[in-house]
């Protein structure tokens, strides 16, 4: 929509198809003319007509098919214009007839009042029918198996009957003499007339069929005549069959009503050349439809173009060498099949062009700002537009009113921008056109033979307007970014002095890298070293700056940081942006490959230096490239800076810093393995030199190679050699050299030690152990204590070391748990390894809390390795209290589960009942599973010595509940107990088994009772087992059962029990009393 400002002038030029405007160029409406007059001479009763009007986007098109709607009366014709480019993306032939419908009912009231429509249907429901319809399908072979069997079935006694009797029959006309048949009168004749017929294959087969016709005959129509019949429903169907059908009906009865149907296809411009074509396509096949008259405005070249893209196929070439393309052919064929004429709309003439303009720019509201500048611009707007099209033009004078008001907004005063009308114009249609080309203006800003642009079509243009371009050229960077810039030789000052620039934008950063440029071909070392300290510092300062800017900025940085040459500058650099040596460090990383391997060699460079006023930084930067993730350098970067270093004296204490930073944070590979060598090779029994042991200090065993630690094992082998020698004659200058052992001790492993020298240094080192226990020497007794802690790594004797470890922590254990503090977890899982070390360790309360308290951290993922091998639970009681003060965080139903197995594992029955109320006690309920996965353990226990072991059966009574203790523990017993009766064999240790025996058991199972209790009245048993009989009655009378049955047997054994088992009985069977009483008393 135009926006409009007083007086009926707008600030833009309306883009309209109406014919309310006015045809500039006269062709327009010359060419409606024309078609408007084609359509009414065309007869359309038997074909239909189809009229291309072709020109490229915005030539007018869209006025010529207004102007045409316009021209033809509605009383004879009926104009529809379907928009196809806002049907993209649905079903072409449906949305078209929707949209045909939707015109007839606004358009065709008089003869389509409801729209189209079918048997009082409207076409909605048409094509959104769904029909119920019925198929026969043939019958498959399985099928046919299956029907001939049920045949067979069905027909089985029946054809064998039949088969059977013809068989019988031929046999007889075979083996019955003649003389017989004619001897049984009439029958005979019947019989031998039979025979006659069936004596031949030909007879038999007749006979078959003509007795078995109608079997045969359903079995013929089962297998040729079966069909199945299915139901089915018919989707929505949007065919072409379908559109042709009621497109015809629509077109017929249009011209029924007397009137001409006029269908125009608009807006393929709009679309994709390939859905252009798609549509014409689609469409074509129905153009042929008679009663209609077809328009279809296109660019033919652009769906032209779109079939070479995607068909390109030599066919040959022609007599001029030009090649000749299947899709070139296919593009002229396929538009000549498709229309019958067509009109393209011819090139604006360069007059009308100019006078197109003008009435243009006079229909503006800024014309009376721009009136004395119109000639120019129109001439401006002419050379650069040369060849457009009417609504490209009018597109860029809306542009160039909207930039020109938003000139006035940004240069109200027509200092910079609006300064000269005529170059402002000549700007906007570059960067309208040439938009690429305005930034290669940025870097070499000169318009006239700029040998950096090689556009013909842009230098043709500076050429022909290059009069009306100023002199002096103005800067074209207010232009291009809208606003006034700023100076640049301000800028070039500030950079020489290595100050911030303040205010830091793109503008300021383009006139930046100029400058940049300009200082680095002076290749003055002074001015590039400011520069870069400029330039750094305005990055650092600049913090909300868009991204893609500030990584343009850092590649320029890089750039200018990369041209320091000198070692010594590149420090002052360093020291200049000491505070923010991170930053630049991350920034190095978005530099350019080229600049960034060049300034990665710098920093070696200055790495390397042995500087003292150097040295913090440097410790700064190696620290930011160790723990830089990103991997800016190597390790083969940096290990020349230790490769060159071949005497410890060499060694400064950035070298030292470098190791330590190297070995703390795992990247030793960045350490040259010759300067390891050159370290261990310092090692002597004179000493170690200062700065190699503080590098060795920061080593540790498992960073160290193989041959490293080898080499090491020898050095080591000598100092102990020395020391126990030293130690054999009094000597006191040995502290050093043990603290020394120690050292090369804890870089070592076992199997570092070759198999000569391990068992020589183990001998010595128990020796030096054994001198030094005794010493009274403070320092020597803390270094004694260290050596026997870092001998917990190479334990080869454990009844031997824990000796030793024994007689060190009952001499000094204050001491010993003191040096221990100080040690890693690995320690402790190295020695654990060892059953008497540890159990040293762990049997001593103060010890093992000390390790508790010490690595409460570890308890949670190393807990089995803080048990005791023998499964003493005094240990386990004292770590599961540990974990309760310390509230650690473990996963209570896998520590339960290891506890479990691991006493289990040790099969003492008494020490996992002990551990399975423990751990009830602690809050890890043992499980069901787990209590009776010991149940065959507990028995067998229990059988083995059933006198001692009943106080077991007990606990485990008091873990389970009555049912499970009955079936899983009772039942096996009792069962045992009667087997062994039944071989005869004494039962005397079970007498206990009454104890832990409950009434409920003898209510289920008092079968087995009964038949142990009658094995045990038998004459000749022990008194324990009459003892055991008696007490398993008294349960029976407990649980209310009749014990009357057993009196008998017992009265005869009555004479024999001693007088405990007398009581016994006579409280079972009192005297004088009935059983009810007896009962009732208990």
């Amino acid at each position: 929509m135009m926006n409009k400002i007083g007086g009926g002038m707008s600030i833009h030029l309306k883009d309209s198809n109406k014919t309310s405007g006015q045809d500039s160029f006269k062709i327009h409406s010359k060419i409606a003319e024309t078609i408007c007059e084609i359509i009414e001479n065309s007869d359309l009763k038997e074909c239909s007509f189809n009229m291309g009007l072709f020109g490229n986007w915005g030539s007018g098109k869209s006025f010529i098919i207004n102007k045409i709607e316009e021209n033809l009366p509605r009383e004879k014709y009926l104009f529809l214009n379907i928009d196809v480019w806002k049907f993209i993306g649905t079903p072409l032939l449906r949305s078209i007839l929707f949209d045909i419908n939707k015109q007839l009912k606004e358009k065709a009231k008089d003869i389509f009042p409801n729209g189209y429509t079918e048997n009082n249907r409207e076409l909605e429901s048409i094509l959104y029918y769904e029909e119920q319809l019925q198929k026969e399908i043939p019958v498959t072979f399985q099928e046919i198996d299956k029907k001939i069997i049920h045949w067979f079935k069905c027909n089985k006694p029946f054809t064998i009957s039949v088969f059977g009797v013809i068989v019988l029959i031929f046999l007889c006309s075979i083996f019955i003499p003649n003389d017989l048949i004619y001897s049984l009168g009439q029958l005979g004749k019947i019989l031998n007339g039979l025979f006659t017929a069936n004596s031949s294959l030909i007879g038999i087969i007749i006979g078959a069929v003509g007795v078995l016709f109608y079997p045969l005959k359903k079995l013929g129509e089962l297998i040729y005549c079966g069909l199945e019949v299915q139901n089915y429903k018919t989707l929505p169907n949007f065919s072409p069959e379908q559109f042709e059908r009621i497109f015809s009906n629509i077109t017929n009865t249009i011209s029924e009503n007397g009137k001409k149907l006029v269908i125009v296809f608009d807006n393929l411009d709009r679309c994709e050349p390939k859905y252009a074509y798609e549509t014409l396509s689609t469409i074509k096949t129905f153009m042929d439809i008679k009663n209609c008259f077809y328009i279809v405005p296109c660019d033919d070249n652009a769906v032209k173009q779109y079939i070479t893209n995607n068909y390109s196929i030599i066919r040959n070439t022609n007599e001029l060498g030009q090649r000749n393309t299947f899709a070139n052919t296919l593009g002229v064929e396929f538009f000549d099949k498709l229309f019958d004429t067509y009109i393209r709309i011819p090139i604006l003439e360069e007059i009308d062009r100019d006078k197109f303009i003008e009435e243009q720019l006079k229909q503006i509201t800024i014309f009376e700002e721009l009136k004395d500048n119109i000639r120019e611009i129109r001439q401006i707007l002419y050379y650069g537009y040369k060849g457009s099209t009417p609504r490209q033009i009018k597109k860029f004078i809306n542009d160039f009113s909207t930039y020109y008001l938003l000139a006035k907004n940004i240069d109200s005063n027509k200092q910079f921008l609006l300064k000269n009308i005529p170059f402002f114009a000549i700007m906007l249609v570059i960067k309208q056109k040439w938009n690429s080309i305005e930034h290669e203006l940025i870097h070499v800003p000169q318009l006239v033979q700029n040998s950096e642009i090689k556009d013909t079509s842009f230098n043709d243009f500076i050429n022909k307007i290059n009069p009306l371009i100023p002199q002096p050229l103005p800067s074209l960077l207010p232009f291009i970014y809208l606003k006034e810039t700023t100076n640049e030789q301000f800028i070039n000052e500030k950079l020489k002095n290595g100050e911030l620039i303040e205010e830091f934008n793109e503008n300021i950063y383009k006139r930046i890298n100029t400058e940049l440029d300009n200082i680095i071909m002076s290749e003055d070392e002074l001015y590039i070293l400011q520069a870069a300290n400029s330039s750094f510092v305005t990055l650092v300062k600049s913090e909300n700056i868009d991204n893609g800017l500030k990584i343009d900025f850092i590649r320029t940085i890089g750039k200018i940081v990369s041209h320091i040459n000198d070692v010594k500058n590149f420090a002052s650099f360093i020291l200049k942006n000491k505070e923010n040596l991170k930053k630049f460090y991350i920034s190095i990383n978005n530099m350019y490959n080229s600049e960034k391997n060049i300034i990665k060699s710098r920093i070696i460079d200055y790495l390397a230096e042995n500087q003292e006023a150097y040295e913090i930084y440097q410790k700064e930067i190696f620290e930011l490239i160790i723990k830089d993730d990103t991997n800016l350098f190597k390790s083969q970067d940096i290990k020349s800076i230790f490769s060159d270093i071949t005497s410890t004296t060499e060694i400064s204490n950035s070298i030292q810093n470098y190791i330590q930073l190297a070995f703390k944070n795992n990247k030793q590979d960045f350490v040259h393995s010759s300067f390891i060598e050159l370290i261990i090779n310092s090692i002597s029994t004179s000493g170690i030199p200062q700065n190699s042991e503080i590098c060795l200090r920061s080593f540790s065993a498992n960073q160290l190679s193989v041959s490293n630690r080898s080499l090491l094992a020898n050095k080591t082998n000598e100092l102990v050699t020395y020391l126990n020698s030293r130690l054999q004659y009094g000597t006191s200058d040995i502290t050093n050299t043990i603290a020394y052992i120690k050292l090369c001790l804890k870089l070592l492993y076992k199997k570092d030690f070759s198999k000569e020298i391990y068992p020589n240094i183990m001998t010595q080192l128990y020796s030096i152990l054994e001198k030094l226990r005794t010493t009274t020497d403070t320092t020597r007794k803390q270094y004694a204590y260290d050596l026997l802690i870092e001998m917990f790594w190479f334990v080869d004797e454990d009844n031997k070391f824990s000796s030793v470890l024994n007689q060190y922590t009952t001499n000094n254990k204050d001491l010993f748990v003191e040096r221990l503090k100080t040690k890693s977890f690995s320690y402790i899982e190295e020695l654990f390894k060892n059953e008497l070390s540890q159990k040293v360790l762990l049997s001593d309360v103060d010890i093992s809390n000390c390790i508790y308290d010490t690595f409460a951290k570890e308890i949670s993922e190393n807990y089995m390795t803080l048990l005791r091998k023998d499964g003493d639970i005094k240990n386990l009681e004292q770590l599961l209290n540990c974990i309760k003060e310390k509230e650690i965080t473990l996963d209570k139903t896998k520590f339960k589960n290891d506890i479990i197995q691991k006493y289990i594992d040790n099969n003492d029955m008494k020490l996992i009942l002990d551990v399975f109320k423990l751990l009830n006690d602690n809050g890890y309920e043992v499980t069901k599973k787990q209590r009776l996965s010991i149940k065959n353990k507990l028995i067998d226990f229990y059988k083995e010595e059933p006198q001692s072991r009943i106080l077991q059966l007990g606990d485990m009574k008091n873990l389970l509940s009555e049912d499970e203790f009955n079936t899983n523990i009772l039942i096996p017993i009792f069962n045992h107990i009667k087997s062994e009766l039944n071989s005869t064999h004494q039962v005397t240790d079970y007498s206990n088994i009454i104890q832990v025996t409950n009434e409920s058991f003898i209510n289920a199972k008092l079968a087995i009772v009964n038949e142990i209790i009658s094995n045990l009245s038998e004459d000749n048993q022990e008194m324990a087992e009459y003892e055991l009989c008696l007490g398993l009655i008294q349960l029976v009378q407990s649980a209310g059962q009749d014990i009357s049955i057993y009196k008998e047997k017992l009265e005869e054994r009555k004479t024999i029990f001693n007088e405990k088992l007398i009581n016994i009985y006579n409280s079972l069977y009192p005297q004088n009393e009935n059983k009810n009483e007896v009962i009732d008393k208990t």
